[in-house]
This record gives structure tokens, sequence and C-alpha cells, in this order.
């Protein structure tokens, strides 16, 4: 700032008032939007809550905080300054941690950093433009022989602190509550692994051996057609119960709607083919149909669920 002139020095001079208006009023937007989610997203209506008030205690501070730089005190910008470059260091690291087991989730968090750094920027300009006017003696004539009133940065350092420690403690909160709800729920969705690795198992074996039958009239092929029918009865049971189960999981149930589609084109492909008058052609259409849908299903689970594999 030794470079400016007087006249270009106070016309910096509401730089700082300025500059924590313009934090204030988008924290204050911010709370009053996710304060407004919680009557919508009610599944994350505490979560939503916490980080509002959160941020509402950020506002206020700010608000405070934009009074006392039209005073000039130069504390008004320190506090803030010092909470944005804490903020901004603790959300770096954690975006390290992150990158050690998701490197393209830590990419994309980058680009979070871009604006926290410019308000790092401007309220550090907006601070040493308060101290060179001070030690200028140009304060008077900026601030109109207003007076820095301490009582000010004292409480809206407080709020400030009230708001960034409640900010961090509601963003582990929520992100603990998060990893447990996305635990539980791989936990739930399970079930769709184990039914491939059981029912549709047994059902798989029971249509191989029924399929290798040379003589469809024998007794033993009869025997065949009958477990083979029972087994597809037994997938389509254990798939109705699940989808019942995963009612309240949308991505889940989508999931076992789609296998089970699959199932009932297997059905009535079989159905097509053994009758007395089949159609193999079309039978076979329909297995094929259902194949198709298992491998959607099947897709459509690795990507929600399973773990997406490193690249060599």
């Amino acid at each position: 700032m030794g470079n400016l002139s007087d006249e270009q020095l106070l016309k910096r001079a509401n730089h700082a008032s300025r500059n924590l208006g313009a934090v204030a009023t988008l924290a204050s937007l911010g709370s009053l939007a996710l304060i407004g989610c919680m009557f919508v997203f009610r599944d994350s209506a505490l979560r939503m809550g916490m980080l509002g008030i959160s941020i509402g205690l950020i506002a206020g501070a700010c608000w405070t905080l934009m009074v006392a730089a039209k005073r000039g005190d130069p504390a008004s910008v320190t506090g803030l300054l010092i909470a944005v470059a804490a903020q901004i260091v603790l959300s770096l690291g954690m975006t390290v941690l992150t990158g050690m087991n998701d490197p393209e989730a830590a990419g994309r968090n980058i680009g979070g950093f871009v604006v926290p750094f410019l308000v790092l920027v401007a309220l550090y300009s907006s601070r040493s433009v308060l101290l060179e006017l001070r030690e200028r003696g140009l304060w008077d004539k900026a601030f109109a022989g207003a007076r820095p009133v301490g009582a000010l940065c004292m409480i809206g350092n407080g709020l400030l602190v009230a708001g960034f420690l409640s900010f961090n403690g509601g963003s582990v909160f929520v992100g603990i509550q998060t990893g447990r709800e996305m635990a539980a729920e791989k936990r739930k969705a399970q079930v769709f692994p184990s039914i491939l690795m059981t029912e549709e198992k047994a059902f798989m074996e029971a249509l191989g051996k029924a399929s290798n039958q040379t003589d469809p009239a024998a007794p033993a092929a009869e025997a065949d057609r009958a477990e083979m029918w029972k087994r597809l009865a037994a997938l389509q049971a254990r798939v109705e119960v699940a989808r019942k189960d995963a009612a309240d999981n949308r991505k889940l149930l989508g999931i076992l709607n789609t296998y089970s589609n699959a199932v009932d084109l297997w059905k009535k492909g079989l159905e097509a083919m053994t009758r007395e008058d089949g159609d193999a052609v079309k039978g076979q259409q329909l297995l094929n149909q259902g194949d198709g849908l298992r491998g959607s299903a099947i897709a459509e689970f690795d990507n929600t669920y399973a773990k997406p594999r490193k690249q060599p």
C-alpha cells in the first residue's frame, strides 16, 4: 500500500466494510436457503438446520464486523481473515486425506478453494488499507472522526468463533452420519449379490440340467423340469421380498425392479419353449431380453455400490 497516494488510499477506506458486507450478504442468503430447504428435504432437515444456523452465526458476525470496519478498526477484518485462512488450511488437509482414497473426488474439490482464496486476498488488502490510513494519520479524514468500538469486534469475533466451530463440528457430524448411512445402505444392498449367488445360481443349475435332457418325456427330464420351475419360483419369491424391504431405498429398488423384470422374462421365455404349442424362437428371444436386463441391473449395482477400481 506504500505506493498509493493519500487520495487513492482514502478512496479505498470503505473497502473493508464493503467486503465484509458482501460476505455477510452471501452468508445470510446461504443460511436462509439451508433453513428453507429443511422444509423441502425433510430427511436431511437436521443436517441442513445445523449448517444453516452455523452460517447464520457467521453472517451475524460479518454484519457486526462490518459496522466496526465502517469506524476504521483493522481488528474488524483480522478475525475473519484468520478464520478464512484456518478454514482453507483445514479444508486443504481434508482434501489431501480424501485424495489418498479417491483422487478424482479430491481433484473436483480443488475448485472449491478459488472463492475462499479470493476472499482471503480481499480481506488482507482491506486490512492493509486500514493500517496504512492509521500510519499516515488519515484516519479522521477517512472516517469523519469516528472512533473504533472494541465491543463490536469482541461481539463479532465471538459470533465468528461460534459460527466456525459449529460449522466444522456440524460438518464432521454430517460426515459421520452420512458415512454410517452409506455403510448401512451398502450392507442392505448386499441382498442383490446374495440373490445372484444363491437363488439365481440354483435356478441356473437346474435350468442347465433340464436343458441337457435328450428325452423330454423321460421321468428324469420331468423331474428336472419340475426342479427348474421350483427354483425359478424361489428366485421370484426372494426378489419380491427384497423389493419390499428396499421400498425406502430408491436406488436399490430400481436395481431390483430391473432384475425382477429380467426374471419375469426368463419365466415367459421358458413357458413359451416348454408348452406343447410353444415357440422356441420367441422363447429364446425372451430369455435373451431377460439376460440383457440382468446385465443392466448388475451394471447399475456396480456403478452405485461397488468400490471403483483404480486404473493401472
